[in-house]
């Protein structure tokens, strides 16, 4: 059955094969019909505005800054939604990669990674994603999804362009799993992939061109400035520790590091740049740092042990740096990812919500935020904060769309294949200003501890009950691009 949260929702398959709802894919309240599906969004030759270039999210936010609430996991379905059915095991690109596998004797794959059909589930309220500041436009969501047996080992990975609708506009399969992805521009995709197995990497989505390009740099983050004709990345500065501190980096088309900066105690797992200035978000340190890449000085940290800002949240509450010394206090948020500075003073992160002692934090679930930041003041100022239902130990992402919606993925600790709500390995939201949920996208697996199991039995989402490294189908991160 379906949440009450959609109780009269629509179903419609969008698989590329045919196949019919059938009885528990029906909303308990209410008969759900079946009908045609819209058809899948065709790339076309018309301009399409990155999300880096639309206006600035200052004036849609500003309105709507004061009634901003929190929103709770009990509201993890969007109301008054339709329902699509999307099938990513029948994709041509898709089945052709696990034939491969096939051949070259690595059947252990398939078995845990392809299946089950109609894997792709997307809730949407359509007016709520339709106020869009560009008026009527086909927005695609670009993610990188990957398969990782019960030892987190990644297995097989594939970047994806999607439709509203979940219908898979194209499909990449890189060498091995990249982590972030980004749009360089409107018709291409970069990334880096984990490993020795392909580096830094352009993908047009349009035209299937892929091009490495001439340096390596570590999958987390790698990014564009047009305006600088540089590429930004990081290094890792040689120790084996994941958290290990990092080196954040520019280079030039040919290759060369024109810029290093070495961060001493903590590790780098996202950066924005913005002129001379490059934010880094250090994860063990809950913060944000501000660097001027001239003299690669520290120009303002956000949040952690040396913030310079009084922070304040939705509640009222305000937050010193002296509360990042306690543990029972730095609730903030910690162990965030993709900390990121979105220009006219606001900043957005996916707050994974986890201690130093890689625990959650009352229990919580991962949240997605926005901040206004006054610098001159040193004010920071939580606008926004969508509870996402889902504890994610890692990866995770808020962007702010043009429409002022924010889009995010997240993960659960734990897999409930019997539950409506509880049955994926990972969630793509898309949340208004005001709170409301307007989509969100589920991907289903198998359990990568009994690929077998047809009793549908409750599964960890990582490699133990309260471990960090995840398994089974996992996303880094999601962009928005429209045309």
């Amino acid at each position: 059955t379906v949440k009450s949260g959609t109780a009269g929702a629509k179903i419609k398959d969008i698989s590329s094969t045919s196949a019919s709802s059938s009885a528990d894919e029906t909303p308990a309240a209410k008969p759900a019909s079946v009908v045609q599906p819209k058809p899948a969004a065709q790339p076309t030759a018309t301009a399409v505005v990155p999300q880096q270039q639309s206006s600035s999210p200052a004036a849609s936010w500003a309105p709507i800054i004061a009634r901003s609430k929190e929103t709770t996991s009990s509201a993890r379905f969007p109301k008054q939604s339709d329902k699509y059915i999307n099938n990513l095991f029948a994709h041509p690109k898709v089945l052709s990669a696990f034939e491969k596998i096939k051949s070259s004797a690595h059947d252990h794959i398939n078995e845990i990674c392809f299946g089950p059909d109609n894997n792709m589930d997307v809730y949407i309220n359509e007016e709520l994603m339709q106020r869009d500041l560009m008026g009527p436009s086909n927005g695609y969501t670009v993610f990188d999804l990957d398969c990782r047996d019960k030892d987190a080992n990644p297995l097989i990975a594939f970047i994806l362009v999607m439709d509203q609708y979940g219908a898979i506009v194209n499909v990449y399969r890189p060498a091995n799993r990249a982590e972030s992805v980004v749009m360089l521009d409107t018709d291409r995709v970069l990334f880096s992939v984990i490993g020795t197995k392909g580096g830094v990497q352009v993908w047009n989505w349009r035209t299937d061109e892929v091009v490495a390009l001439p340096f390596e740099a570590d999958s987390h983050t790698v990014q564009y400035s047009h305006a600088q004709g540089l590429y930004f990345g990081l290094a890792r500065a040689g120790a084996a520790n994941r958290n290990a501190p990092s080196v954040a980096q520019a280079f030039d088309a040919r290759g060369t590091v024109v810029w290093s900066y070495e961060q001493p105690y903590s590790h780098i797992n996202w950066l924005t740049v913005d002129g001379d200035y490059a934010y880094l978000s250090l994860r063990s340190d809950a913060s944000l740092i501000k660097v001027d890449r001239r003299t690669n000085a520290i120009v303002w940290s956000l949040g952690g042990k040396n913030s310079d800002f009084r922070i304040t949240d939705l509640d009222g509450r305000v937050y010193t740096k002296e509360m990042w010394h306690d543990k029972a206090d730095f609730d903030m948020w910690n162990h965030q990812h993709k900390f990121q500075y979105l220009g006219g003073g606001y900043f957005s992160l996916f707050d994974n919500h986890i201690d130093s002692d890689h625990a959650f934090i009352r229990g919580e679930s991962s949240r997605m935020v926005v901040l206004q930041v006054d610098e001159r003041a040193r004010e920071a100022r939580e606008v926004f904060r969508h509870a996402t239902g889902d504890r994610a130990h890692i990866y995770g992402s808020a962007d702010v769309v043009p429409s002022g919606n924010v889009l995010g993925n997240s993960y659960p600790d734990v897999v409930a294949p019997a539950s409506a709500d509880g049955q994926y390995h990972a969630n793509l939201w898309e949340v208004t200003p005001e709170g409301e949920l307007a989509w969100r996208v589920g991907f289903k697996g198998k359990n990568p501890f009994d690929a077998g199991d047809a009793a549908g039995r409750p599964h960890a989402h990582a490699v133990a009950p309260g471990e960090e490294p995840p398994v089974g189908w996992v996303v880094f991160n999601v962009e928005r691009f429209y045309e």
